[in-house]
């Protein structure tokens, strides 16, 4: 019995020391985010509009080439607390097939985001944005600002985000100056992570925003579904991206409305991160609001419309 039991020892001893020289099996970690000291990206993009217009019997086409180019960078003020700042340009030229000629708009929006985050958990902010409109037909100008709150949830590979903000609008006339419009927009966004560099993303908003013009009480209500989908190339600082959308909107003084449908395609120059994960964790991982105005505000008659 003892000789029995001492081989048995014997046997497992050696075991032991075989599986010590063995190669140890390691588990596929959980994604990390690196918490960044600074983070910056410029994009370029270019795509197309399908757009209809449309009030009483009269409807029109409006399609298009928009083009955008935007900025951003983000760092941390103190510990957790940050701050993000975005730049955009936006160029529509809008064909119109009544005769009108080509509609050409641009947008130039500034914004800043204050925000505590724990990568976590989530972000929690507010945000301030400007918006200036210019188009080719003049009277269709307008200044908009917002002022709001935006929060990110992180569960594992998702980021789930929204914003609720309020918009003050002021228009441009050639018979009356300082029109005003006040409303309110919320945004919604979820973010899939397949790998640390392709993500996927389902996007909505809804925008509600009134003026008094000449005795006439305006609303335009708006809403917004689309998904974007980024992809960054490994170990580079180059990533590209598509996006596709659908936007509605609505007056409700004359019936007057428009869809449009939009394509882009873009890419990007990423500074600060490695990966997309890293920078939707602890980098520049927010977006500027988009307005829903409608594609002409001018819809039937003299009557300008937010």
């Amino acid at each position: 019995m003892k000789k029995l039991l001492s081989t048995t020892a014997l046997c497992m001893m050696s075991f032991g020391a075989s599986a010590a020289d063995l190669p140890s099996r390691v588990l596929a970690p959980a994604p990390y985010a690196a918490v960044v000291p600074f983070d910056a990206f410029g994009a370029l993009s270019v795509g197309y509009n399908w757009a209809t217009i449309s009030q009483g019997g009269f409807s029109t086409d409006a399609n298009g080439i928009d083009m955008s180019a935007r900025a951003t960078f983000a760092a941390p003020v103190f510990e957790r607390f940050g701050f993000q700042a975005d730049g955009e340009f936006n160029r529509n030229v809008y064909k119109i097939s009544t005769g009108l000629g080509d509609l050409k708009r641009n947008s130039a929006d500034l914004a800043g985001h204050a925000f505590w985050r724990d990568s976590s958990v989530g972000l929690l902010g507010v945000i301030a944005q400007a918006v200036s409109n210019e188009s080719s037909l003049g009277i269709l100008s307008d200044r908009r600002y917002f002022l709001g709150a935006e929060g990110q949830y992180f569960i594992g590979n998702v980021t789930l985000y929204g914003q609720a903000a309020y918009e003050n609008a002021n228009f441009g006339l050639p018979l009356a100056s300082g029109v005003t419009a006040d409303g309110v927009i919320v945004a919604a966004q979820a973010r899939y992570f397949a790998t640390p560099n392709w993500s996927v993303a389902l996007k909505g908003s809804y925008e509600s925003i009134k003026a008094s013009f000449v005795g006439n009480n305006i609303n335009h209500k708006g809403w917004l579904v689309g998904a974007q989908t980024d992809y960054r190339f490994d170990n580079t600082p180059y990533s590209v991206f598509a996006t596709a959308d659908y936007r509605d909107g609505k007056f409700s003084n004359n019936g007057g409305k428009d869809h449009e449908t939009r394509v882009m395609l873009g890419g990007k120059l990423n500074f600060g991160s490695k990966t997309l994960f890293e920078r939707d964790r602890s980098g520049a991982s927010l977006d500027p609001i988009r307005s829903l105005q409608a594609v002409i505000p001018l819809v039937g008659g003299q009557q300008q419309q937010p």
